[in-house]
């Protein structure tokens, strides 16, 4: 059968009509190419990978991304250190505090660098296993830390204390001389503060973390989720930003 001569207009007709058809033929292609890669290339083992959250605001995205590779270049051992920005402003962004939930729900993370009110709003009584205790981690030198740092901000069960502007060695003198805070102050179920436990590690003094990550230190907090299965590898995260960043 004889074809017609192809012209301009039947051209112009047959795009206007039939372009759908390119693209998709282009989708497929692309999508294609891009599972060929994901199913090909090789997995880094989990040992040998660092998977960093942090939550909190930050003015430089794709610096605090990249602070990756520099900690990746500071441990030879690791493949691959990947850090997730999940972006908060304080204590009434539901977005971003909902954002986070779901990656804690979700079992997601190694160690996480989060604003204080992110911290805290975790670490409530129904919520404060979210957060794995460091004390000991602290006390054997496990996590290096500088001699006499103050962590009343990590302590869970401190945030009442606190916001009546004492620090809990302040707490700790009234309640030995009979004066204890009014208890009603504390959330239901947050433990008293001589009960407190360490669970998340200040990084007021990191001012370094400015310039190398784009992150601003104050108000922030270093801590370890219940669910993560790397604890020697973070505690060795943690001692290298305090040995680097202050």
């Amino acid at each position: 059968m004889k074809q017609g001569k192809l012209t301009k207009a039947k051209l112009v007709w047959h795009l206007k009509h039939e372009y759908w058809k390119y693209i998709c033929a282009i989708l497929i292609v692309v999508v294609g190419c891009h599972m060929t890669v994901l199913l090909t290339r090789p997995r880094v083992p989990d040992e040998q990978q660092l998977n960093v959250y942090y939550a909190g605001p930050s003015e430089a995205y794709d610096q605090v991304i990249m602070f990756g590779e520099e900690i990746k270049s500071a441990f030879p051992q690791l493949q691959e250190v990947n850090v997730n920005v999940i972006l908060y402003s304080g204590a009434n962004d539901f977005r971003g505090h909902q954002q986070g939930g779901i990656y804690l729900g979700a079992g997601m993370g190694d160690v996480y660098i989060v604003h204080q009110d992110f911290f805290n709003s975790f670490a409530s009584s129904s919520q404060q296993d979210f957060w794995k205790p460091l004390n000991d981690a602290i006390h054997s030198g496990q996590i290096a830390l500088p001699e006499g740092m103050d962590l009343d901000k990590g302590h869970v069960g401190a945030n009442a204390v606190l916001e009546m502007g004492l620090s809990l060695d302040e707490a700790t003198e009234q309640q030995k001389a009979g004066k204890d805070p009014d208890e009603t102050t504390l959330s239901p179920g947050i433990p008293a503060f001589e009960e407190d436990t360490v669970r998340g590690i200040p990084l007021d003094s990191l001012t370094g973390l400015k310039a190398a990550a784009g992150i601003d230190p104050a108000d922030m907090v270093v801590v370890i989720p219940y669910f993560a299965e790397k604890d020697e590898m973070v505690y060795e995260f943690i001692s290298y930003l305090f040995e680097n960043y202050r």
